[in-house]
């Protein structure tokens, strides 16, 4: 057993914060019909935004959760998606697309004012 003098000199135990739940907005099969996109088209874009995730060091598991989903009694893979992961998908998305170019040109115009990047 320890003196009373020991464990005061002991550093206190510190407990961190889990890190702050992700918020998934929507799922990667809500944008196939808000987007007007096929299946395959949604797939390339997911995967370009992957590579940018991962190209500069972004977590690809909190911003792409992936879930089972039931769709007309089968059993589905989907994914759930934050909002920076939607953005990514929507960017990367064909822009021949007229529902994709329009959501584009929202989100460019959005944050059109800040040039700070350039």
């Amino acid at each position: 057993m320890r003196k009373q003098s020991e464990q005061q000199s002991m550093p206190p135990v510190i407990f961190q914060e889990p890190e702050p739940s992700i918020k998934y907005i929507c799922y990667a099969s809500e944008l196939i019909e808000r987007l007007s996109v096929t299946e395959e088209d949604l797939d390339a874009a997911i995967e370009r935004a992957f590579k940018a995730c991962s190209s500069l060091n972004i977590s690809i598991k909190q911003n792409f959760k992936s879930v089972f989903r039931t769709c007309e009694d089968h059993l589905v893979t989907d994914w759930r998606l934050s909002p920076l992961a939607c953005y990514l998908i929507v960017i990367n998305a064909d822009p021949s697309n007229e529902q994709v170019a329009r959501m584009q040109i929202h989100f460019a115009t959005k944050n059109y004012n800040d040039v700070s990047i350039f």
